[in-house]
């Protein structure tokens, strides 16, 4: 019986594992989870995020709408966030059992053609790497000082309650996580300040131009206790008390400033479980350049770092793990167009989302092309839920083809891969929906 072992228990390890029995693989699947059932994003990443975005949201709304502000329990918003993972975390541990996949938790190496599984090694059929990624830290080493781990983890309780009494919070990193944080958090609490630097010239530097401006704006506008630096660098960090003495330049200026924590976000690195390798190269099938049987998904493998990529991944990859295993050949690619494709999604308010080339890019490649935009003030379903906020924005070239896409409106994650259906035959859009907007560019 063939044995296949899967070094990750995130998202993409358990897409994995379950695309094998879904495609009719019958032999026997280990998966490999030294932390928790879920990996970053269930426990202290995408799920818990997602959790408190929803009690900001309704902040944000409430304000709006009467002009006052809206305080929640912090016991309710702790226990919501707890039940939430615990609950996601139950399903994954059932739907695992159900297709007969062996949960280890145990950490896994690789060394080429064998596998180390607590220090003791072991032969395989097939290996497929999808240990994710883990936050850079500057080399800091503090309580008050958090990545996502800490911040969505064992600090969560501690951080909000600090919050509620009213502090001053650095937030190092203004990509799409570190915008997302100050948006949740600085929505929930308007008694705390909140900064956030970043190195670059601007926020979220890889989005389209149109797309920072308008979050940059609508960060301020929405939120007088946000502060936004660009150009800007740590020079040091050190404690003093209870509190953090932080030393930054921005734009020239040498800045001492002192904050309750401060919480980086500054990217991430892979998480590569292979002896003496710092770093993967796969194939165009997702196979590990220069062994025999194994197969890398997610952000082990860099690239955009999201938990729809390494699912999307993880399918390419059973397909082609089974047909190797049956003696056949791999026919499921993954290309640069696939990677262009994977949308990104930014859960401030209002969200954001993208996928495809900026006009930037488009700019420097030398390539033809069209802008369409329309703001969301003109479509009927945003008026009616005063949101209007934002705009549509899509790239063509001059056959008609989708470029790019690049939204900042409420909900985007729900409408982002609408235009994905472009070529189908015929699209009508519902009324009245924001998705609606779309027969006006299409």
């Amino acid at each position: 019986m063939k044995e296949v072992f899967i070094i990750g228990g995130g998202p993409g390890g358990i897409k994995l594992a379950q695309e094998l029995r879904v495609i009719g693989f019958n032999g026997k699947i280990h998966l490999l989870e030294d932390r928790f059932l879920g990996g970053e994003c269930t426990n202290v990443g995408c799920i818990p995020s997602k959790t408190i975005y929803n009690f900001s949201k309704m902040s944000y709304k409430f304000r709006k709408m009467f002009k006052k502000s809206l305080s929640f329990d912090i016991e309710i918003i702790v226990s919501t966030l707890r039940k939430t993972v615990g609950t996601i975390r139950k399903g994954i541990e059932y739907n695992l059992k159900k297709a007969e996949v062996d949960v280890v938790n145990s950490k896994g190496i690789l060394y080429k053609d064998k596998l180390s599984i607590d220090g003791k090694l072991h032969g395989f059929d097939a290996v497929v790497v999808a240990t994710g990624s883990i936050p850079v830290r500057l080399g800091y080493n503090h309580e008050r000082i958090l990545t996502n781990r800490e911040l969505w983890g064992d600090m969560f309780d501690t951080f909000v309650n600090d919050l509620k009494k009213g502090i001053k919070v650095l937030i190092v990193g203004a990509g799409y996580i570190g915008l997302e944080t100050v948006s949740i958090f600085s929505n929930l609490f308007d008694n705390s300040h909140f900064v956030i630097i970043e190195k670059e010239r601007s926020i979220i530097p890889t989005a389209d131009d149109d797309i920072i401006s308008e979050v940059h704006k609508s960060l301020l506008k929405n939120n007088s206790n946000v502060n936004i630096l660009t150009n800007s660098v740590i020079n040091k960090i050190e404690p003093l008390a209870d509190n953090l003495v932080v030393e930054y330049v921005s734009n020239g200026n040498t800045i001492k400033d002192e904050f309750s924590f401060v919480v980086f976000s500054l990217g991430r690195k892979p998480n590569i479980p292979m002896d003496g390798v710092d770093k993967i190269e796969v194939d165009e099938f997702l196979r590990i350049k220069g062994l025999n049987n194994v197969w890398a998904i997610g952000d082990v493998i860099g690239g955009k770092l999201l938990a729809h990529k390494a699912e999307y991944q993880a399918k390419i990859v059973a397909n082609n793990l089974v047909d190797t295993l049956q003696g056949g050949i791999s026919k499921h690619r993954y290309t640069k167009t696939n990677e262009i494709q994977i949308p990104s999604i930014m859960f401030s308010i209002p969200e954001v989302g993208w996928y495809g080339f900026t006009e930037r890019e488009l700019k420097d490649i030398g390539l033809d092309y069209t802008s369409k935009k329309v703001n969301m003030a003109s479509n009927a379903r945003a008026i009616v839920d005063n949101s209007r906020e934002g705009f549509i924005k899509v790239l063509y070239n001059n056959r008609g083809e989708i470029l790019g896409v690049h939204v900042i409106a409420e909900n985007v994650s729900e409408l982002i891969n609408i235009p994905m259906v472009y070529n189908s035959e015929t699209i009508v859009y519902p009324h009245p929906t924001t998705a609606e907007i779309f027969n006006e560019l299409l």
